[in-house]
């Protein structure tokens, strides 16, 4: 269903996390997980290789759009999925993102879930934990129900996870590279608006994220 694309950068207790969360709460289990490591983490790609998890790897920082167009090269699903590596998926959040695209009849299209964070500024405020060793995983999972029936899509202003269809992906090249980390959504928007797509980072309440 999709593929997954991560940047991972010396950070693997919260990218197993993350791949726990998406092989746990996912709704669909065809998901093709690809993973590019920054700076080649021996510990990163031993973990990927235990897994059988398919990854490229750069012996420098390459930045996060560089990094995304690579690995998607390996992409065989009929979307794309970009998430960071430091993200915690709740149960169906994949299953509402393809409910709300099939819905609304979209095809291009740009589709993401709803993010909790502790902040809260840009995103709904939820308080799980500020790092790995803290997470209360099963306190938020229990909270689920109750924040699908909070959220107001208006507030939420997050671009991550992203759903876009695999065609429109490859159709713009993916992100656009002169924005290696910084502005990268507002170059991919861009550049999904320059071919007709108008359906752009629409929120899905009922996908949710923890970051």
């Amino acid at each position: 269903m999709f593929s997954i694309v991560i940047v991972s950068w010396k950070n693997l207790p919260y990218l197993k996390l993350l791949v726990k969360s998406i092989r746990r709460n996912s709704f669909y289990q065809d998901h093709q997980l690809l993973v590019h490591v920054q700076e080649s983490c021996g510990a990163t790609i031993d973990w990927l290789q235990s897994q059988g998890i398919a990854y490229t790897e750069s012996d420098e920082n390459i930045g996060l759009s560089s990094a995304a167009n690579l690995v998607s090269q390996k992409a065989d699903r009929d979307y794309i999925c970009l998430i960071d590596d430091d993200m915690y998926v709740l149960p169906e959040w994949d299953e509402e993102l393809i409910k709300f695209i099939e819905r609304y009849g979209l095809r291009k299209c740009w589709v993401v879930s709803t993010m909790l964070e502790r902040s809260g500024e840009y995103t709904v405020e939820a308080s799980f934990g500020q790092n790995f060793e803290e997470f209360e995983e099963a306190r938020l999972l229990k909270r689920k129900f109750w924040y699908q029936n909070l959220i107001d899509p208006l507030i939420n202003n997050s671009a991550l996870p992203g759903l876009i269809p695999r065609d429109l992906w490859r159709q713009i090249g993916g992100y656009d590279e002169d924005f290696p980390t910084v502005g990268s959504e507002i170059g991919l928007a861009k550049k999904l608006y320059d071919t007709g797509c108008r359906d752009l980072a629409i929120t899905v309440p009922g996908s949710l994220v923890y970051h």
